[in-house]
């Protein structure tokens, strides 16, 4: 009387371990074509940004040499306004230009290596902290700025224009301030 176990001349048991095997390899290259194509996702993605940075820079120094022309065609009613069109288009083309070329010759000197080593830095949690202190202290100090030059021009009889403008920049920084805070409470 013979008992089969399963394992006649020790066929079954191997081709089970090759079977297992088999399968591990094809999970394997299924889990590297997964992150080969989320890799390419993520490129895609950065290109696409890359895209609207590109856009966006390009359409402020459009405007802002569009800006300085009207001014220059005599558009503008009075010279105050016109000044205001030209430092507007200045700062806008100059922008635009600037960033134009930064994001061009970063791309040109970018390798795998340095993005990597800037993405660690920028997520290092040392960093994070860092830059959150930085502008939670930028932020103070432009309110106190913002206060003594509303009190100053109130002091000196400025134009109401002028007061009521600092007076609603400070608005902002302390809605700005609250929102975010607001925001990052219900995020974290």
């Amino acid at each position: 009387m013979m008992m089969n176990t399963g394992n006649e001349n020790g066929k079954d048991s191997g081709s089970g371990n090759e079977k297992a095997e088999s399968t591990e390899k094809a999970e394997v290259t299924n889990n590297n074509k997964k992150s080969e194509n989320s890799g390419n996702f993520k490129n895609t993605r950065n290109s696409k940004k890359f895209g609207y940075a590109i856009l966006a820079w390009t359409a402020a120094t459009v405007t802002g040499v569009a800006l300085m022309v009207l001014s220059k065609a005599g558009i503008a009613e009075s010279s105050q306004s016109g000044g205001v069109l030209i430092g507007v288009g200045a700062a806008l083309a100059v922008l635009g230009i600037g960033n134009l070329v930064g994001k061009y010759v970063t791309k040109a000197v970018e390798t795998p290596e340095t993005i990597k080593v800037s993405q660690r830095e920028e997520n290092d949690e040392r960093n994070v902290r860092i830059r959150e202190k930085a502008g939670w202290n930028a932020s103070h100090i432009t309110l106190y700025v913002l206060s003594f030059l509303a009190v100053a021009s109130a002091l000196m009889d400025l134009d109401l224009y002028i007061t009521i403008s600092l007076a609603l920049l400070i608005l902002m920084d302390f809605l700005l301030i609250v929102g975010s805070i607001v925001y990052y409470e219900k995020r974290m």
